[in-house]
């Protein structure tokens, strides 16, 4: 329970991140998007997002019952407490075994409550701590599968408990072994009874499609793309985190809230005016003094492959489009951008001293 405590969010910066969220979630007041998963934002009172670990109620944020009672291991160790105390009552077997897994499970289960019982006191005064509060439970799945295992010897027949402990065996070795093969099981859609791995089908043939495309005798070096110079930083304008390696190496940002939480706590308002900037770009709004903001970070190349990146650019700097698509526009002064393929644009800056005089890139 305390090891659970202490550890909380691994990322830490507790209170970084709920300004972060909160800064976010102020984009909606100007009719933009948020950019987070959406459990970030249940410190957010008032929300009517889809939040099934924790809710507000009458001005009070607490932890959802269904966080106790709706995983499957603590809602039989809970029901476990229960017929292993009866049974302990009404046959009064002198089982120290049985007497202290029941005992375990009686101190869990209340522990459990309590933890449920106290959130809304917590919670609402530290609504930052919602991430660690909220894993707190984590600490009872040892307890329960003992007391699970001690239910099911109580409630199975002696005579049947070799052959269901062989079902289990050979269900958990036929979903392990139909995962590998990229098969589902017979019991997908039989929730409860159906395997984990079922659900990680889909990735696993798309990620194995995805290398089995690569020559194994290719390297990072290989994919570096031929047109970035060891010297560029790149301004790598995604909502995917960090698919291509080569321009998150030499990127300057990318989306991750416990990323900006560190980088605010580090650098306060410097890098809250890199964030307003990086996320103007990204919801297609006007940037004022942008040319100057990416002079001062060094950006020489930009990765945008979201929708509407071509005409957006084409209004900050000046860019020419396919002759099918181009129209005139007049290039900035300080910085001109040249398309080096779909999404990917080089910058040529000018020199703030003469206009007239382009800097070598």
């Amino acid at each position: 329970f305390l090891g659970v405590f202490v550890i909380g969010d691994a990322q830490g910066n507790h209170e970084q991140i709920q300004e972060i969220i909160r800064l976010d979630h102020a984009y909606l007041n100007d009719g933009r998007s948020l950019h987070y998963w959406i459990g970030f934002y249940n410190t957010i009172e008032n929300n009517d997002f889809p939040i099934d670990t924790t809710a507000w109620t009458n001005g009070r944020l607490h932890l959802r019952a269904g966080l106790l009672v709706g995983c499957g291991m603590l809602l039989v160790m809970q029901l476990g407490a229960i017929v292993l105390c009866v049974r302990g009552c009404l046959f009064r077997r002198k089982d120290v075994a049985a007497n202290r897994v029941a005992a375990a499970a009686v101190v869990a289960s209340s522990m459990l409550w309590g933890i449920w019982l106290f959130s809304s006191a917590f919670l609402t005064s530290r609504p930052h701590y919602t991430a660690a509060y909220e894993r707190l439970h984590w600490f009872v799945y040892w307890i329960a599968v003992v007391v699970v295992a001690m239910l099911l010897s109580v409630i199975v027949p002696r005579r049947s408990r070799r052959l269901i402990g062989a079902m289990i065996v050979v269900v958990v070795c036929v979903s392990s072994v139909l995962f590998r093969l990229g098969v589902e099981t017979p019991l997908t859609q039989l929730r409860g009874f159906n395997s984990m791995l079922d659900q990680k089908q889909v990735g696993e043939r798309e990620r194995r499609a995805k290398w089995d495309a690569v020559s194994p005798s290719r390297t990072l070096e290989d994919l570096k793309p031929s047109f970035l110079r060891p010297d560029d930083r790149v301004l790598f304008v995604s909502r995917g985190a960090t698919g291509d390696y080569w321009y998150v190496k030499q990127g300057v940002f990318w989306c991750d809230p416990y990323v900006e939480a560190f980088a605010l706590a580090e650098n306060g308002d410097a890098f809250l005016r890199d964030r307003s900037v990086f996320y103007a770009l990204m919801d297609r709004q006007p940037v004022p003094g942008i040319e100057q903001w990416l002079w001062e970070k060094g950006v020489r190349v930009i990765v945008d492959r979201e929708v509407g990146a071509a005409r957006y650019y084409e209004s900050l700097f000046g860019i020419e489009l396919p002759s099918d698509t181009a129209k005139t526009s007049e290039p900035s002064m300080r910085v001109q951008a040249s398309s080096i393929e779909p999404g990917i644009w080089r910058l040529h800056f000018l020199d703030p001293s003469d206009p007239k005089t382009s800097v070598a890139e």
